[in-house]
């Protein structure tokens, strides 16, 4: 068994995000998160793991038929993930 496969995903406790829960992108965050699994903790990750998390996820929605995600759109949810994983 591989070390991908016993990662088990946080998922983001209420008020986790504090402030940001109020923009617009959380609730987005949320939605593209929750398609396929739960919206993830972003403790579980280091800050620079998250834009290739990301990209690897929207791969993912894209390969499943579903909604593409923008660049723009990626960026966004990696940064807001970001802001609240520990740093490098």
């Amino acid at each position: 068994v591989s070390a991908r496969m016993d990662f088990k995903l946080q998922p983001l406790q209420e008020g986790e995000l504090g402030a940001d829960a109020e923009d617009p992108l959380y609730h987005r965050f949320l939605h593209r998160c929750s398609g396929c699994h739960v919206a993830p903790s972003p403790i579980q990750r280091q800050a620079g793991s998250w834009p290739l998390i990301v990209d690897r996820m929207a791969r993912n929605v894209e390969a499943a038929g579903l909604l593409p995600m923008e660049n723009e759109e990626a960026e966004a949810i990696a940064s807001l993930l970001q802001r609240h994983a520990p740093d490098n």
